[in-house]
């Protein structure tokens, strides 16, 4: 899902942004300044020196050619070795989100959920983080865990935290109009939404995850997620809701990306749930539903 992967925008964005905020218009950093604070969101982290600032651009530049090459390790690297210099730097929670979505592009699901670890050990309430733990414990915790109740029950709290910290600690461009902070903020609380959801689906909560799905759905966002509306097709047709999951399959083959994995299951999904709307439409008298197998879903990233 779009910003599953979890920062997409928000994480380059930040980037974007600091350097903004910390280089003047003579090229220098901005010593010992706090930088002006985002719109409703958290302050820019600042840079206290030119040595400092100068070891953050090599880093960046570091890992815009470890993502060129998608190598996650590069980009990780790259992190670490600002840490080792400048070990109580503020931009290393940007350096360290870079790498969290590195990994999870690769769908790493372990390291995305390390570096997201990371992260909150240097910002605490950074909401990106916190959803990047939320989606990819939601989305990879299986039945036969041996720690699945625990794996859910940090995904749930993860994703109500993020929810929490949204308004106030979403880093947001400095230059951003209400309209687009509003907007990301917005998308990320879908992400929230959908990972509870996705909670309740692994748990067979089939009404509890229809019901955050279209919570999910319900927030005006500047790009709807396939992903989400397939998972609450899936959540309806698990109560036989066929005609309504019918909806949501048809919204997800109108929004998913043209040729992309999502396109395909949501075509798949949508013409049994045809087949199934149909069928239920009359059935037989005592006649014992078969039982269905929905079509399955993205466990990630919506692929593009």
């Amino acid at each position: 899902m779009k910003r599953f992967v979890f920062c997409t925008m928000a994480v380059l964005i930040a980037g974007l942004s600091l350097a903004e905020a910390q280089q003047p218009a003579q090229g220098q950093p901005a010593q010992g300044q706090p930088a002006a604070a985002a719109p409703q969101g958290r302050p820019q982290p600042k840079i206290s020196s030119q040595d400092e600032y100068k070891g953050y651009q090599e880093a960046a530049q570091k890992q815009n050619e470890g993502f060129q090459k998608q190598s996650p390790g590069e980009v990780e690297m790259a992190a670490m070795e600002f840490e080792t210099k400048f070990p109580n730097s503020e931009v290393r929670s940007l350096l360290y989100l870079n790498a969290m979505q590195a990994y999870q592009s690769v769908g790493n699901s372990e390291k995305t959920i390390e570096l997201a670890r990371k992260v909150l050990s240097i910002y605490p309430n950074d909401p990106d983080a916190e959803l990047a733990i939320a989606n990819q414990l939601a989305s990879h915790t299986r039945d036969t865990d041996l720690d699945r109740d625990q794996r859910l029950g940090e995904a749930t709290s993860m994703a109500q935290k993020a929810l929490n910290d949204i308004n106030s600690n979403v880093l947001l461009p400095a230059n951003a109009t209400p309209e687009q902070a509003e907007g990301i903020k917005n998308q990320m609380k879908a992400m929230a939404y959908a990972a509870l959801g996705t909670v309740e689906l692994t748990k067979k909560d089939y009404a509890a995850a229809e019901k955050q799905f279209e919570q999910a759905t319900s927030v005006p966002t500047p790009q709807p997620d396939a992903a989400i509306w397939l998972r609450l097709a899936v959540s309806r047709e698990q109560q036989k809701k066929y005609s309504e999951a019918l909806e949501a399959a048809n919204k997800a083959v109108q929004i998913a990306p043209p040729n992309s994995q999502a396109a395909t299951l949501a075509a798949a999904q949508r013409d049994r749930l045809q087949k199934l709307s149909q069928g239920s439409a009359a059935p037989a008298a005592g006649a014992t539903p078969t039982p269905t197998s929905p079509a399955p879903v993205p466990t990630g990233p919506t692929p593009q």
